[in-house]
């Protein structure tokens, strides 16, 4: 097995021993060693077979002989074991989207099914939704991914689940703007900000209300680490007013170890992820690596796998993506450039998207600056762009100090949308004609 593989056979270890109420030290131990790999840098058949994983925090001597069958013979007899306690085909249910052991267990308990056609059957028979915890859109989820899954096995493709048509799926429309300017910075959890902007007597834990006054939108950074969990997103979303937005950074694995290779699944578990936000969910930004240069057929195979109705920004760093052929699949997709000026990769101001998502990288903006960025801003809200406009941390200072002088949101004349961005419109309606 690779090292994916190991991590999602040691996730499936853990869910299982949660189905069966197992004790809460062995279900951990498993999901605790599938982090522990999922975040180790080295090289994982090395590892096992210099016998060095129990140096690797979090992994002892039981944990570390699993690994080693798992990568060496492809199973394990603790894994086999754990699988025998229960249904051949419960694990395929933990497979599908938004699923996960509790709802299973339920499943499995309540209405008797014990595998992907009896689960099908059930929720095509409207059974799922009548159960605690369930509703609609779950039961029309489930019939979604199952149809998927089946379709896949046809077919050998690699298509998002998010391809599947169902009654949810064909409902969502896409993101539109309403012509608003959305100021933030780029995390929000910064000690550094006392008392410049955090007063002395708000706690860490209040960071985020106390933020939240002031901005209607921040950039989500830990997000690109480890997948935020459930608890935590619900959290965020709780402690911040209607009409706040987060921008969640996507997660390494698709962008800095896949680099956007075959990451369908991956990237349609990330944004899965994120709808725990629910209507807080501004865009998913997705950042490159420096070091990945252009390649057309491995942008267009990502953006063809992006799930539609969501707001997702691209944001390039190497200068050979800097080009009007590369923005204008962005357009086809309504997926928007990350407009930066953090360095020599630093695109023009386009607009490819029916937002706008800017990153300002320097330390400091004069007011000949902030106007410049104004002017553009302006002309986007009058056409019902909406712009999400991030500032760099910077310690010891307050962020209201640069983002406070812009009005919000920036008046404007109606006006025309920018040249280039109104010329690939153009251009679009004439080649589907």
């Amino acid at each position: 097995m690779d090292k994916d593989q190991v991590v999602r056979t040691l996730k499936e270890m853990g869910d299982l021993l949660e189905i069966g109420d197992a004790n809460t030290f062995e279900i951990m131990a498993y999901r605790n060693g599938m982090r522990r790999v999922d975040d180790f840098e080295g090289d994982l058949e090395e590892a096992v077979q210099a016998g060095t994983l129990t140096k690797i925090d979090g992994i002892g001597k039981g944990l570390a002989k699993v690994i080693s069958e798992l990568v060496r013979d492809g199973r394990s007899d603790e894994h086999e074991e754990i699988k025998g306690r229960f249904p051949p085909g419960l694990p395929e249910m933990l497979k599908l989207r938004g699923i996960g052991p509790k709802k299973v267990k339920v499943l499995w308990t309540e209405l008797g099914v014990a595998n992907l056609d009896e689960l099908e059957a059930a929720a095509r028979e409207q059974k799922v939704s009548a159960l605690k915890g369930f509703g609609k859109k779950t039961e029309e989820n489930i019939i979604g991914s199952i149809e998927w899954r089946r379709n896949r096995s046809k077919t050998g493709r690699k298509v998002a689940p998010s391809a599947v048509v169902t009654k949810s799926a064909a409902a969502k429309k896409p993101v539109t703007g309403s012509g608003r300017l959305l100021p933030g910075t780029s995390g929000y959890s910064y000690k550094e900000w006392k008392p410049a902007f955090y007063p002395k007597d708000v706690p860490a834990t209040r960071f985020l209300p106390y933020y939240a006054q002031h901005f209607g939108t921040v950039e989500l950074n830990n997000s690109f680490y480890r997948f935020p969990t459930k608890a935590a997103l619900a959290k965020w979303g709780e402690q911040t007013p209607e009409g706040f937005l987060f921008a969640v950074k996507a997660n390494m694995r698709i962008t800095h170890r896949l680099r956007l290779k075959n990451v369908e699944q991956v990237t349609a578990d990330f944004v899965e992820r994120c709808e725990t936000l629910g209507n807080r969910l501004g865009p998913i930004l997705y950042q490159l690596p420096p070091n990945l240069k252009r390649d057309d057929a491995l942008l267009d195979g990502f953006l063809a796998c992006l799930p539609t109705g969501y707001r997702h920004a691209m944001e390039f760093r190497h200068e050979t993506w800097v080009d009007d052929a590369v923005f204008a699949k962005l357009a086809d997709k309504n997926v928007a450039l990350v407009v930066h000026d953090g360095d020599k990769a630093a695109p023009p101001r386009e607009t490819t998207a029916s937002f706008t998502y800017v990153r300002l990288r320097q330390d400091g903006y004069d007011d000949a600056a902030l106007a410049s960025w104004g002017t553009w801003f302006a002309e986007l809200i009058a056409d019902e762009h909406d712009v999400f406009a991030y500032l760099k941390h910077k310690a010891n200072t307050s962020p209201l100090d640069v983002l406070g002088r812009w009005p919000t949101p920036i008046a404007a004349p109606r006006g025309p949308m920018a040249a280039s961005a109104k010329k690939r419109r153009a251009a679009k309606k004439k080649r589907k004609a």
